[in-house]
């Protein structure tokens, strides 16, 4: 993506969510200001809008901080990367305003843009040193956000860098553990290609093979079983993919289990 910051002055010469199921990054917009000063609420406005003389006006003229937050912690840039407003973002970032600054939740400009679906957002602040490796306060990356909200172009840039793939949150979960226990399958197919370790335990002791046949999704626990996950591997409560898709009555994967346990 390429974008000229040169417009954006020209144009001012005419005149810028294993835990498995953690909330929603925040979807609201600045309609109802955030804050009580009438500048900042028009500020974080002008940004969720994409208003980029607007923004430039009150940044410019020192009314409002270009790192100024409203009280869930957002900044104007996190507001841009949520709607996709890649000129404001340029701006923003020409500016030196804080990309890898966390809202109270501990997300980024780059989780909230991937969450989003905005890929043009995810590569330009990737271009531009976003840290991908930071992890919000329930242990999400930008790629286990992209995971979770089912946004596979974001999630197609980010599984790249391979920093990020086998990173555990507080409970040992990693992206593949999200996509098996999501049974999002294309997910599974994609990390399995980039080399995402199918035998990371978490901390219950559970591998992606064994969360996804306590699920009784033979495709993935077929997927997996292709890409040398363990079959033998027990969690902390002794138990091997085969016992728990046997607790569960999962047949079909009890079977071809079995069948593979004999030939390894």
């Amino acid at each position: 993506m390429r974008i000229f910051i040169g417009s954006i002055f020209l144009l001012v010469g005419a005149l810028l969510v294993f835990a498995c199921s953690p909330p929603h990054i925040q979807k609201y917009r600045a309609d109802n200001p955030a804050s009580s000063d009438d500048a900042q609420a028009l500020f974080f406005d002008a940004s969720s809008k994409g208003d980029i003389i607007q923004v430039m006006k009150l940044v410019e003229e020192k009314i409002v901080s270009i790192n100024a937050r409203d009280r869930f912690g957002w900044t104007g840039l996190m507001y841009a990367a949520r709607y996709g407003h890649d000129g404001l973002i340029e701006y923003f970032l020409t500016n030196k305003i804080n990309m890898n600054g966390k809202d109270e939740k501990g997300q980024t400009a780059l989780m909230i843009a991937a969450s989003a679906g905005n890929t043009q957002v995810v590569k330009f602040l990737l271009e531009n040193g976003a840290d991908v490796t930071i992890q919000d306060s329930y242990g999400y990356t930008a790629l286990k956000w992209a995971i979770y909200d089912h946004r596979w172009d974001c999630l197609a840039v980010l599984v790249n860098i391979k920093k990020t793939i086998n990173i555990q949150n507080s409970e040992g979960e990693t992206a593949l553990h999200l996509a098996a226990n999501l049974r999002y399958y294309d997910a599974v197919l994609l990390l399995l290609a980039k080399r995402a370790n199918p035998n990371i335990k978490n901390k219950k002791g559970d591998t992606p093979l064994i969360i996804a046949a306590a699920n009784g999704d033979k495709a993935i626990v077929e997927l997996l079983v292709s890409k040398r996950a363990n079959v033998f591997y027990k969690n902390n409560k002794g138990k091997t993919a085969l016992a728990v898709a046997r607790d569960n009555n999962y047949t079909e994967i009890v079977n071809y289990l079995i069948r593979i346990m004999k030939k390894r």
